[in-house]
């Protein structure tokens, strides 16, 4: 596989992932030097920013979930 195709899968990749292009181009950066460390620390950046964005859903659906109890049960919200 040549360069061009192995940066365009990575870049698709990294969309999948939900990385923006910013972010993309950094880690395409990395990539390119070498740089496995600096890969590494942005790729866990951003789980760890997709990963609060998961809690905050799951915070949300318990909230709609009790709401959805509460008025199952002809309680007062």
């Amino acid at each position: 596989m040549d360069t061009q195709t192995a940066r365009q899968e990575q870049t698709q990749a990294l969309r999948a992932a939900g990385c923006g292009p910013q972010l993309i181009q950094r880690l395409l950066c990395c990539w390119q030097q070498g740089d496995t460390v600096g890969e590494l620390r942005l790729l866990e950046k951003q789980r760890a920013l997709l990963l609060d964005q998961v809690h905050k859903k799951e915070r949300q659906i318990a909230c709609l979930d009790y709401l959805v109890h509460q008025i199952q049960a002809n309680k007062p919200v």
